[in-house]
């Protein structure tokens, strides 16, 4: 330690010292003199001797009072033992030097310029660690269930339950899926939980992978739901029949895959066949707009022609199919929903059938023609806006 060859007398100091580890005590004004001028804080004469005895804590000063903690009691007794205007004492410890200020300073006794040091203090060696690293607790042990999922934060960790299960995340229990109607299976599957899951299984005389399944119901039996059908669609409203997609870029796609009806929009871009219409074999069937005539051929006596008339705009239009001298016709009208619009028919032997229609805005509309005469002759069909 350190010999003094000028003692001082601080009674009265010792006696303003508190017991309390948290209090503050003011310096009496009789023993701030006692201290060297060029010195204004305490922690510039002592304060490795208050880390030793197992106290740093901060302190502040001013220049009336010095506001300190329990830990610096030794600190006190040190200056009162060597205190005065000079000491002339010798370090016999090492730990007894206190150096302050940064590497430039050459006056440790002043402030300016001095850089602290931020970072942890180690009580044993007095040593700085500037930087912490986190602990990634999910890589090694953390309280996560085993049915959960791990994510390291800054100084923590987060425990979440994975799909399928429910809980804190350092518990969690399996969701039943299937009791809970937290499942997607088709109404015609059985749902039965596992766990963290559950498994869909389409019933007997259905087909499919449990989510969907459908039926054995074919195009134009009766269904109720798309799932009744082996196509999945079902049209409901006025059919209530398995039906099939398909496309109005032709006149008679229906035929074409070998159904009957008429191609209908139910939606979006969707079609499907509607209702239980037959036409004849040839491929006479065409795709009509305002402005167009042409000139078609009954192949037998009962030979029935479709037209998809093709409307671009609102209006009155007339449409008129004209036989030969020596047959009649019928034309069928039908509404773009396959629903009937009406039937016009020849009213004598050579005379045309047809009729003014109102078209509320641009769509389609159908018309069938067929051969109600004698024999296999032409007919030229026609659309004129009126």
């Amino acid at each position: 330690m350190t010999s003094c060859t000028n003692p001082l007398v601080i009674t009265r100091a010792s006696r303003s010292i508190s017991r309390s580890t948290r209090s503050r005590v003011p310096l009496t004004p009789s023993i701030y003199p006692l201290l060297k001028p060029a010195h204004k804080s305490p922690a510039r004469y002592c304060p490795t001797i208050a880390r030793l005895v197992g106290s740093a804590p901060p302190m502040t000063t001013s220049h009336k009072s010095l506001s300190f903690t329990l830990g610096l009691t030794s600190c006190l007794v040190l200056l009162a033992a060597c205190g005065g205007d000079d000491n002339k004492g010798t370090a016999s410890d090492s730990a007894d030097t206190v150096t302050t200020g940064s590497a430039g300073d050459t006056d440790p006794a002043t402030t300016s310029g001095d850089t602290p040091t931020t970072g942890t203090v180690d009580p044993t060696t007095a040593t700085t660690s500037e930087t912490c690293t986190d602990i990634d607790e999910c890589a090694g042990k953390n309280d996560c269930a085993v049915d959960a999922t791990c994510a390291n934060t800054p100084g923590a960790y987060e425990c979440t339950c994975n799909e399928g299960y429910k809980g804190t995340g350092e518990d969690c229990k399996d969701v039943d899926e299937c009791n809970e109607d937290l499942d997607n299976c088709s109404m015609n599957a059985t749902c039965t939980n596992q766990d963290g899951s559950f498994k869909c299984e389409c019933k007997d005389g259905f087909n499919g992978d449990g989510i969907v399944c459908n039926g054995s119901k074919e195009f134009g039996e009766n269904c109720t739901a798309g799932e009744d059908c082996a196509s999945g669609l079902c049209l409901t409203g006025d059919f209530d029949m398995c039906t099939i997609t398909c496309t109005q870029d032709v006149a008679n796609d229906c035929g074409a895959q070998g159904v009957t009806g008429l191609c209908v929009a139910v939606g979006m871009d969707t079609f499907v066949c509607a209702g239980d219409l037959t036409f004849g074999a040839d491929k006479d069937d065409e795709i009509l707009k305002s402005g167009d005539s042409l000139k078609r051929s009954f192949q037998t006596k009962t030979d029935a022609d479709l037209f998809l008339l093709d409307i671009a705009a609102a209006g009155t239009y007339q449409v008129a199919a004209y036989p030969d001298p020596d047959d009649t016709l019928t034309i069928d009208f039908y509404n773009g929903d396959a629903t009937e619009l009406g039937t016009v028919m020849s009213p004598g032997v050579g005379m045309p059938a047809g009729g003014n229609i109102d078209v509320p805005a641009a769509g389609v509309f159908f018309a069938v023609v067929r051969n109600t005469g004698n024999s296999n002759g032409d007919f030229t069909i026609s659309v004129m806006k009126q």
